[in-house]
């Protein structure tokens, strides 16, 4: 998060690109290595396995293993997407009308090819935009969000008026 507070609020950074790829051993371990292991992995992993079991049922549903693994790749993506979005720097960054565009991207060591998983984000009203997608992994992220910020305003609100 500094990291990002200081690309944002002193380098001025137009573009933050999230990016995981396929095969990725994390993601795996994830899927398949036991809570009970011993070591510092299943604490590295406690975020993606939180991904996991938010959407249990979808990744259940694939029979097969490697496109259990492959979806939870780009959940995950989605989901540190939605962090970013939400996080206070981006927020505030936003509401000052600076510059700034959150990218989702999957990259495919296998051909070496970057795919998007979402269209620039440049604000909180884009996801207005992403409510009603064909896509409905987009579609829950931008539900979450709006959820999210919705909830927000609706405590800030009370909070100023009492």
């Amino acid at each position: 998060m500094s990291c990002l507070e200081y690309g944002i609020t002193a380098l001025k950074v137009k573009h933050i690109i999230i990016c995981g790829h396929y095969n990725c051993g994390a993601v795996r371990a994830a899927l398949e290595l036991p809570c009970k292991t011993a070591g510092l992995v299943n604490l590295w992993i406690q975020d993606i396995r939180e991904v996991r079991d938010k959407n249990a049922d979808e990744l259940i549903a694939l029979e097969n293993g490697e496109e259990r693994w492959k979806k939870l790749v780009e959940l995950n993506i989605l989901q540190q997407v939605f962090n970013v979005c939400t996080s206070p720097v981006v927020q505030q960054a936003w509401d000052f009308g600076q510059p700034l565009s959150i990218h989702g991207l999957v990259y495919s060591l296998k051909d070496g090819l970057l795919k998007p998983l979402t269209q620039p984000i440049t604000s909180i009203n884009d996801f207005e935009h992403l409510r009603s997608t064909d896509h409905a992994d987009i579609e829950g992220l931008s539900k979450s969000i709006l959820t999210h910020m919705s909830f927000e305003k609706a405590v800030m609100g009370s909070r100023g008026s009492s």
